[in-house]
């Protein structure tokens, strides 16, 4: 897990919600907003705020609380190498 600190903030690209670990790139769906968002991180405050940075379907990065996400869907599936 990558951790990164910066005023009074700490990052991680790594979290789990229900149940499922989520990296990043991993696909979401939030409560009142359209369509999936991708997973980028997650800020932690050191008075214990969330909030995790997503990219929505329309390419556009929003910082929202955990607890909008609706459903993790499967992990992200690497790519296969181009022939």
């Amino acid at each position: 897990m990558t951790t990164v600190t910066a005023s009074a903030v700490s990052y991680t690209r790594e979290t789990s919600l229900h149940g499922r670990r989520v990296v990043r790139g991993q696909e979401l769906s939030v409560t009142g907003i359209r369509g999936r968002a991708r997973f980028l991180s997650e800020a932690t405050t050191t008075a214990g705020k969330r909030w995790w940075d997503i990219i929505t379907a329309d390419e556009r990065a929003r910082s929202i609380r955990p607890d909008r996400v609706k459903t993790v869907h499967r992990e992200v599936a690497l790519e296969r190498n181009p022939k």
